[in-house]
């Protein structure tokens, strides 16, 4: 019995045999092996580092590689057989240094890259210099470097590093050297600042008892900050006094520090130690809280430049007072006698005698809610007034009196808040 294959099976067995003898010089690529050496292995800084190629499977000079180094391009470096690369590393100050090199040997292998990291060492005179510097370092700290005009000023050498006592320090301000305040352990100096915009620079130099040397130095800028507050309360247009708290009344505090441009700096405002965030920020120089209780209130405001530098803290104390209320007399001609607040008042009889009641220190938005209550002797004077601070004293001709006038100011809406006056008004 015969077989035959039909042409097209014949045709697909010849191309599979022909693909499976081509297939080992097309797909089958073996990946290039190697590792890195870098000698030394542990660099100083200004040595010359060799980073070497070390083939595992592949000929190093029938090779292709290709050099960067920190990511760029080494120029020149690459090429067939240039299996190394040469570093000139600094020799003023220890680097990390990123070496990646790609390899292609060519037929049978496909490419492959890897990358090694080189540290390099400080010098020895650089460990010196640095062993020097942590044996000599301090701190030169001043007790506050935007000191009040003419406020004293500490400034002194705080380390860890040395023997204070052992150390000799040089003192100068603005250059002129503090002889009276150097010496062998004298590692403070007390410096009154400057007037205001006086700037002084306080430096020092400091040798060590083993013989290490340091300078450094301190500015003063003498700043101050006006802290000022104001209360929205009732005072006549006469009064030359401060318009003094009261109870719910609201208080205002702006600060006023002294620098070219206050609208640059950050305010940080807090009452009674707590912050006060929407208050707070660049050129808010001013706050307002309301007095609510009858205790004494604590407003602060840090002030800081735009690098977040301190500049200043001030804090000021605001109390509530009790307000009051004077009484004075009315002219026909000359208006209110504002310089007398009576305490007692002679007229003749047969007259009017207008009196005026002046309330201090109430919160001004409750002028409207305020409440008057005259009083005579003790009683209450009833009726409808169409100026309730405003009262007439009358009397007949030739009648003789004496009377002790009174008015209460009471806050109709905000109860506890009230103040009375009276004096002993003779009618003759």
């Amino acid at each position: 019995m015969k077989t035959y294959l039909q042409f097209g099976t014949i045709i697909r067995l010849l191309l599979t045999a022909g693909l499976l003898a081509m297939a080992p010089s097309v797909f089958s690529q073996s990946p290039a092996l190697f590792s890195l050496s870098v000698a030394p292995e542990l660099p100083v800084a200004g040595d010359t580092v060799t980073v070497s190629v070390v083939p595992a499977n592949f000929s190093a000079t029938t090779t292709m590689y290709t050099w960067s180094r920190d990511g760029l391009p080494v120029s020149g470096a690459g090429g067939l057989g240039r299996s190394a690369l040469s570093i000139s590393t600094d020799a003023n100050q220890s680097q990390i240094i990123q070496v990646r090199v790609a390899v292609d040997p060519g037929a049978g292998f496909s490419p492959a890259e890897q990358s090694t990291t080189i540290y390099t060492l400080p010098s020895p005179s650089q460990q010196q210099e640095v062993l020097s510097a942590l044996q000599s370092e301090f701190t030169l700290r001043a007790s506050d470097t935007n000191p009040a005009p003419g406020e004293t000023v500490t400034v002194e050498v705080v380390t860890f590093a040395f023997d204070k006592d052992a150390a000799s320090y040089q003192w100068y301000v603005n250059g002129a050297l503090q002889r009276s305040s150097s010496g062998r352990a004298q590692s403070r100096l007390s410096v009154a600042a400057g007037s205001e915009g006086e700037v002084k620079t306080v430096r020092v130099e400091v040798r060590t008892g083993s013989g290490e040397f340091r300078t450094k130095s301190v500015t003063l800028r003498p700043t101050s900050v006006a802290v000022y507050w104001w209360a929205e309360t009732l005072v006549p247009y006469w009064y030359k006094g401060k318009a003094l708290p009261s109870l719910n009344s609201r208080v205002n505090v702006i600060a006023l520090p002294s620098v070219p441009s206050p609208s640059l700096l950050t305010y940080r405002w807090e009452f009674n130690g707590g912050l006060i965030p929407q208050s707070s920020g660049l050129g808010k120089s001013t706050f307002s809280f309301g007095l609510n209780l009858p205790v004494e209130e604590r407003v602060s405001v840090t002030l800081k430049d735009a690098l977040g530098t301190l500049i200043k803290t001030a804090e000021v104390n605001v109390k509530p007072v009790s307000p009051t209320v004077g009484i004075y007399a009315v002219q026909p001609l000359r208006g209110i006698v504002y310089e007398n607040r009576l305490t007692d008042f002679s007229a003749p009889s047969g007259n009017s005698y207008d009196f005026l009641a002046v309330p201090f220190f109430f919160a001004r938005e409750r002028e409207q809610q305020l409440g008057y209550t005259w009083t005579l002797d003790g009683d209450a004077i009833v009726g409808t007034f169409a100026k309730p601070w405003l009262f007439t004293l009358t009397s007949n001709a030739g009648e003789v009196s004496l009377s002790r006038l009174g008015v209460a100011v009471t806050d109709l809406i905000k109860a506890g808040e009230r103040a009375s006056a009276s004096f002993e008004a003779s009618l003759r």
